[in-house]
C-alpha cells in the first residue's frame, strides 16, 4: 500500500483469491462445501481435546485427594497408637481408639471433601472416603483386641502379685480366674494350674509373714514350733520352710550377739574416755589453777558419766583438794603455811587423810611453780594477767609493765619477785644487746643487775657482761668501746677474730686464757667465755679506730687485744699465787695492798665480821685463830684471796679452808673492797 490507497497488481482480483475471475459458481459451490465439513472437522477435534482435557484434570484431583486422604488418616492412625497405653491414673487408653479414629477419619474426608471440583469426583471421593473408613475400622477394631487381650492377661498375671497379699487372696483370685476364662483370655487347665501355683505361694507368703511378725516381737522360735502348715505342702517343701526360717533365726542371733559386743565394746571405749577425761579433770583440780565455767562444766559432766563408786569418790576428793588449794591461794603465805600445818591435826578418816595429803602436795607443786618462774606462777594460780611479749619495737612499754606486775607478784607470793618472767628474759636474750639501753634506762643500777643476772642465768652471757660494763664505776669506756666493736663488725663481717693469730701464732683464745688462769672457778666457763667473746668485740672496735683493721695481714696485735681484755674483765694482777680483779681498773696492786693494810677491825665487823677457826698446829695440836689473828695474817699477805662475783669482792682463805662470817649459821666471808 503507498499511502492509503490501494494499490492493485497485475493478475489478483479484487476479491484477493488467486484466479477469482477464472472459477464457476459449481466450483464456489464445491468449494464452500468442503470447507464446512473441515471445520465440523476442527470443531470434533477440539472438542475431544477438551474432553481428555478436563478427564486428565479430573483424574489427577482424584489421584492428588485420594493420596493426601490416605496419608493423613494413616498419619492420624499413627498418632492414635503412638499415645500412652494407660492415662495418668493407669486407665487403658485402647478403649477410645475407634472413637478417636472415627472423629479424626471424618474431620479429614470434611477437609478433603470440600477441596473436589470436579463434580465426577464428588461422588467417587465419598465412595473412596467410605472404603476407607470401612477397612481402617476393621485395623482399629484389631489393635484394640490385641491391646484389650493384652491389657487383661497383663491385669491378670499382675492380680497373682496384688493379690499375694490378700488374706482373702486366693477366693479374689478366683473370682479373677473366671473372668478372664469368660472372655477367653485362660483355658480351664490353665486356670486350675494358676491356682495350684497361686495357692501354694499365698500359703507360704502368709505364713512367713506371721512368722516375720512374731520374730520382730523376739516369738520366732515359738512360732516355729507351733506351726500347722498347710495339708498341701509335702514333706520336702515342710523341710524347706523350717529350714528357711531357721536360718533367719540363726542370722537373728548372730545379729543380737553383734549388737550385744558393739554395745558392750562402746561401753569400753566410753568408760575408757570418762577415764581418760575423769584423770585429766582430775589432775586440773589438783594442779591448784583456777578453772574456767566451761571446765568445771566438762567436769562435772564426766563425773556424771562414771559408774564406779571408787571413781567418783576419787574425783569428789579432787573437788575438795581444788577448793582447799583455792582458800589457800587467798592467804599470805604465812597464812598458808599455818593453815596447812594445821589441817594435818584435824584428821577423822582416811578420806580426810587424803584429801588434806592432795592438798598439801598441790600446794607444794604451786610452790614449784613459784620457786621456778613467780610471774607465770601468778598467771597460772594467781588470776594475773597475760604476760606481754618483748619485741625491740615495744621495749620501754614492756619493761614498764613488767616493773608493775613485780610489784603484784610480789604481794602475791609474799616477798620480792624477780623483775619479770622468764618469757620475757628470753625475748630480750633474742633482741640481744640493743635492749641494754632500754634496761639500763628502766631500772636502777640494783634492779638492772638483777636483770642482768637473770639473763645471765639464761645463757645471755655475751649480753649481761656489757650490761654490767655500763653499771661498773669505771665501765663507760668498755661499754663504749664494746658498742663501737659490734658496730664495725656489723658493718664488716669479715672481722670476726675467728681464726685469727699474732705473728707468733698467739690466737684471742690463747692470749685470753693466760691473762685469765686461775681468776675463774674451773666449773665456770660460761663467764670466761662470756668475757672473751666481749674482749674480741672490744678489739674490733679499738683496732678499727687504731687504723688496724681486724682482717689486717699482719695478724692479731697482741698490745691492743690485751688492752681489750682489760676493758672487758678489768684490771687483773697476782696477788700470792693465784689472780685477782682489783676494785678498780685504774687502781694499781700497790694501792691493793695499802688498801689491805689499812683494814680495821671495824670495818670487817661491817662486812660480817670473822668467825674463829679451829686449826691443826705444827705440832699436831689443835689450836683457835682468833679474827685479830686473821686480820693480821690477811694483811701480812699469808691469807689467800679468790675472786668473788663482783670488781673488789673476794673469798678469804687461810690454808684450804675458807673464812666464814659471824653468823648462825655462818657462811662465806666476803671481803668486800668494792668502790661503791
Amino acid at each position: 500500500m503507498v499511502g492509503n490507497r490501494r494499490v492493485k497488481i497485475p493478475g489478483i482480483n479484487q476479491t484477493g483469491v488467486p484466479g477469482a475471475e477464472q472459477i464457476s459458481l459449481g466450483a464456489i459451490s464445491s468449494a464452500a462445501s468442503a470447507k464446512m465439513q473441515t471445520n465440523s472437522a476442527l470443531t470434533k477435534v477440539v472438542n475431544d481435546y477438551q474432553t481428555k482435557i478436563v478427564k486428565a484434570e479430573t483424574d489427577e484431583e482424584y489421584s492428588r485427594l485420594a493420596n493426601g486422604f490416605s496419608r493423613d488418616t494413616s498419619a492420624a492412625w499413627q498418632d492414635i497408637q503412638d499415645q500412652d497405653r494407660v492415662d495418668a491414673n493407669g486407665a487403658p487408653t485402647h478403649g477410645t481408639m475407634m472413637e478417636q479414629y472415627q472423629s479424626a477419619h471424618d474431620k479429614i474426608a470434611k477437609d478433603y471433601s470440600g477441596r473436589v471440583k470436579f463434580n465426577p469426583n464428588k461422588g467417587a471421593f465419598t465412595q473412596f472416603s467410605d472404603q476407607t473408613l470401612t477397612r481402617n475400622i476393621g485395623a482399629v477394631r484389631g489393635e484394640v483386641g490385641r491391646r484389650t487381650i493384652a491389657h487383661l492377661s497383663g491385669a491378670y498375671e499382675q492380680s497373682k502379685i496384688d493379690l499375694m497379699q490378700s488374706p482373702d487372696g486366693m477366693l479374689e483370685f478366683a473370682e479373677t480366674q473366671q473372668k478372664a476364662l469368660e472372655v477367653g483370655l485362660i483355658t480351664a487347665g490353665k486356670m486350675a494350674t494358676d491356682f495350684d501355683s497361686f495357692q501354694h505361694e499365698h500359703h507360704t507368703n502368709r505364713i512367713m509373714s506371721e512368722f516375720q511378725a512374731e520374730r520382730d516381737l523376739g516369738r520366732g522360735q515359738e512360732y516355729l514350733d507351733g506351726i500347722e502348715l498347710p495339708p498341701t505342702f509335702d514333706e520336702g517343701e515342710r523341710q524347706q520352710m523350717a529350714d528357711r526360717m531357721n536360718a533367719d533365726l540363726r542370722n537373728d542371733q548372730i545379729l543380737v550377739d553383734r549388737e550385744i559386743a558393739r554395745v558392750a565394746r562402746e561401753a569400753k571405749e566410753l568408760e575408757a574416755k570418762t577415764m581418760i577425761a575423769a584423770r585429766k579433770g582430775k589432775t586440773l583440780l589438783e594442779s591448784g589453777r583456777p578453772l574456767t565455767e566451761d571446765q568445771f562444766s566438762q567436769i562435772n559432766n564426766t563425773i556424771s558419766q562414771l559408774t564406779d563408786p571408787d571413781n567418783i569418790e576419787q574425783m569428789e576428793i579432787s573437788l575438795d583438794v581444788y577448793s582447799n588449794v583455792q582458800s589457800l591461794m587467798s592467804m599470805t603465805r604465812e597464812e598458808r603455811t599455818v593453815a596447812l600445818n594445821n589441817s594435818l591435826e584435824d584428821i577423822t578418816d582416811n578420806r580426810d587423810l587424803i584429801i588434806k595429803q592432795s592438798t598439801q602436795k598441790a600446794y607444794r607443786a604451786i610452790e614449784q611453780s613459784i620457786a621456778a618462774d613467780p610471774h607465770q606462777a601468778y598467771l597460772m594460780y594467781g588470776g594475773g594477767e597475760p604476760i606481754e611479749k618483748i619485741t625491740k619495737d615495744n621495749i620501754a612499754q614492756s619493761l614498764a609493765t613488767a616493773q608493775d606486775n613485780q610489784i603484784k607478784v610480789s604481794a602475791w607470793i609474799g616477798e620480792e619477785a624477780p623483775p619479770m618472767s622468764l618469757s620475757q628474759l628470753n625475748d630480750l636474750k633474742r633482741i640481744g644487746v640493743p635492749a641494754l639501753d632500754d634496761i639500763l634506762t628502766a631500772y636502777d643500777k640494783e634492779e638492772a643487775e638483777q636483770v642482768l643476772n637473770l639473763l645471765y642465768k639464761e645463757d645471755a652471757g655475751e649480753m649481761a657482761v656489757v650490761g654490767s660494763l655500763a653499771l661498773q664505776s669505771d665501765g663507760e669506756a668498755s661499754y663504749n668501746a664494746y658498742l663501737a666493736g659490734a658496730s664495725a663488725l656489723n658493718a664488716n663481717p669479715d672481722y670476726k677474730l675467728t681464726g685469727k693469730a699474732s705473728l707468733n701464732n698467739d690466737t684471742p683464745r690463747s692470749l685470753f686464757y693466760d691473762a685469765t688462769v686461775g681468776l675463774f672457778e674451773t666449773s665456770n666457763t660460761k663467764a670466761e667465755k662470756s668475757m672473751q667473746l666481749v674482749a674480741d668485740t672490744i678489739y674490733i672496735g679499738l683496732a678499727e679506730a687504731a687504723g688496724l683493721m681486724a682482717g689486717d695481714p699482719e695478724g692479731l696485735n697482741v698490745g691492743l687485744y690485751e688492752q681489750a681484755i682489760k676493758l672487758a674483765v678489768g684490771n687483773i694482777v697476782d696477788y700470792g699465787n693465784n689472780k685477782i680483779l682489783l676494785p678498780s681498773r685504774n687502781m694499781t696492786l700497790e694501792q691493793f695492798k695499802s688498801t689491805i693494810d689499812s683494814l680495821t677491825m671495824e670495818q670487817i665487823n661491817e662486812m660480817g665480821g670473822f668467825a674463829e677457826a679451829g686449826l691443826i698446829g705444827r705440832n699436831g695440836q689443835p689450836r683457835t685463830v682468833t679474827p685479830e689473828s686473821m686480820l693480821t695474817n690477811l694483811k701480812s699477805g699469808q691469807a689467800k684471796l679468790v675472786q668473788h662475783s663482783e670488781f673488789g669482792q673476794y673469798q678469804v682463805y687461810f690454808g684450804n679452808r675458807p673464812v666464814t662470817n659471824g653468823e648462825t649459821p655462818p657462811k662465806i666471808f666476803i671481803l668486800d673492797l668494792s668502790e661503791k
